[in-house]
């Protein structure tokens, strides 16, 4: 048995390195290049470098002198770092669940889609809460939760004959081997009931219920699509952890697999839900188009090696309704308005924090299905999806709250039907290029700040229903730990009611503490404290 906590991640400084051929050693450390980069100031190119030493690991750029390191996770329990709350998670087991049915060998090669492409291989996190709804039940605990431990990977198996890629390897930037290897699958003991768990006020204890630490070495090399942790609670409450790969899978696909996996668990016969993988063949990749490319999607390697956390706030049906008023914006969605006021809010904090107005960027994911023509299946698995950008200038009547979210809407109108068919096709590649050199040109001013949106409202996250009940929360994870992790990063999930937004948002420490106590953002939100 192994006990798992979590180790922070040490920020380190480390001489940078002259340009160096990917896998060198060099100063009793191996290397890897990611260069070569863009110019600097000084003429000279902009590398960044991964190397390695002992059991950490460090990114350093040799232009801003920027570095991390991360150790491998240590195994223990929570009470040793923390000092209180002691939770343990035991690792009782790891396997691979492979199909049910072999994959033909027709579909053994899945050929991924330029948008595929030009997605990092970062984890995406997600985990499910599931309380014990058989308290009554003639079953003692232990045969309850191996009845539902072996309903869990039999259904598992079941699903990933038609979900056949989450079973398989990410090969480059180029094709998923479906190859049957299996999902990796971990269960684990967690020593306290579940709605205790829940009552910690360390949003970081969530990260030991996924299959890998976010701050893992793991993770940054690892090939698979998909990833799972089954955690049984001493109560018999489960939670499941998942990671999902964005290099292939968006928020709508991973929440259309999990749909799918409950479903063929409780044997439901209410939604058929059947993949569609029709993404590759409208969207085709460039197969000259290395992997590196992926990392031009947003400002990732500029954010790391800087200290950041993660706070969450609520905003209830009745704050959505002031709000809405507030901004004279009553038609708009809900998702639109908790943007604006959270990007505006961020603005200001910038704002106080350096003493200076600077323009500021944001990206909403979009989902394309719906605006396909004709629309495409809500169960399309891919990078179906677009990041819609907003810019916003230094006047101060731009940063009001209703011109923001004019702003929002506008940049979200343009990635309409139009813009779907102008990147299909042998031109898409030529017009994404364009897109992602007008992202870069806008980013490359130092000056301009980014902020990155992510939403899973009214995705159903809580329609997901194994035969024991809907969870009693969800959540995303806290991303602020892992070496994937990105700053200003604002995820939006529905409340359990239906009727209200959670919003987890990643800043750097310094930023987080102007914006934790903003008045307009306390005004309707509430911060969380577990």
């Amino acid at each position: 048995m192994m006990r798992r906590s979590f180790s922070l991640l040490k920020w380190k400084q480390v001489t940078s390195s002259p340009r160096l051929n990917p896998f060198q050693k060099h100063n009793n450390r191996f290397l890897f290049s990611f260069g070569p980069g863009r110019n600097n100031s000084s003429g000279n190119q902009d590398s960044r470098i991964i190397s390695f030493q002992g059991n950490a690991f460090f990114l350093s750029s040799n232009q801003q002198h920027s570095h991390f390191s991360s150790p491998v996770p240590s195994f223990s329990n929570w009470n040793e770092v923390q000092g209180t709350n002691r939770v343990d998670v035991e690792i009782i087991s790891k396997q691979k669940i492979k199909p049910a049915f072999p994959t033909p060998l027709e579909w053994k090669t899945y050929k991924i889609s330029i948008l595929d492409q030009l997605n990092p291989n970062i984890y995406s996190p997600m985990i499910y809460f599931f309380p014990n709804n058989h308290q009554n039940s003639h079953l003692n605990i232990n045969d309850l939760t191996s009845q539902k431990r072996h309903l869990l990977k039999q259904s598992l198996s079941e699903t990933l004959t038609s979900f056949y890629p989450l079973a398989g390897k990410i090969q480059g930037n180029s094709h998923i081997e479906c190859n049957d290897d299996g999902l990796y699958y971990v269960e684990a003991k967690v020593s306290t009931h579940l709605s205790n768990f829940l009552k910690i006020s360390d949003n970081k204890k969530i990260n030991n219920l996924l299959p890998f630490h976010p701050n893992s070495i793991e993770l940054l090399f690892n090939t698979s699509v998909a990833m799972v942790q089954v955690n049984i609670f001493d109560c018999g409450g489960i939670a499941i952890g998942l990671y999902t790969s964005q290099k292939i899978i968006d928020t709508q696909s991973q929440i259309t697999f999990l749909k799918a996996w409950a479903a063929q668990a409780s044997r439901s016969s209410q939604v058929e839900i059947r993949p569609s993988y029709i993404s590759p063949h409208l969207f085709l990749q460039n197969p000259a188009l290395p992997e590196i490319a992926s990392f031009t999607m947003r400002p990732i390697l500029s954010e790391l090696g800087k200290g950041r956390v993660t706070k969450r706030f609520l905003f209830n049906a009745s704050s959505l309704i002031l709000l809405k008023e507030k901004a004279n914006h009553e038609s708009c969605s809900d998702v639109m308005i908790v943007t604006g006021l959270i990007w505006k809010c961020f603005m200001d904090a910038s704002e106080e924090k350096s003493g200076l107005k600077r323009p500021s960027i944001l990206s909403l994911d979009v989902d394309l299905r719906a605006r396909n023509s004709p629309p495409l299946s809500p169960y399309a698995i891919g990078n179906v999806s677009w990041g819609a950008i907003a810019r916003c200038g230094m006047e101060n009547n731009e940063r009001e709250l209703h011109s923001v979210v004019c702003k929002l809407g506008n940049a979200v109108d343009e990635i309409n039907g139009d813009f779907v068919e102008g990147i299909k096709g042998e031109e898409g590649f030529i017009r994404l290029c364009e897109i992602l050199n007008e992202f870069r040109e806008l980013n490359s001013n130092k000056k301009v700040e980014y902020m990155g949106v992510t939403s899973l409202c009214n995705g159903g996250i809580y329609e997901v229903d194994f035969g024991w009940g809907k969870p009693s929360w969800a959540c995303v994870g806290s991303a602020n730990l892992g070496v994937h992790g990105l700053m200003n990063r604002v995820f939006l999930m529905d409340t359990r009611s239906g009727d209200g937004i959670e919003a987890w948002v990643t800043l750097s420490e310094k930023h987080m503490a102007i914006l934790e106590r903003a008045y307009e953002l306390l005004r309707f939100g509430s911060l969380l404290a577990n």
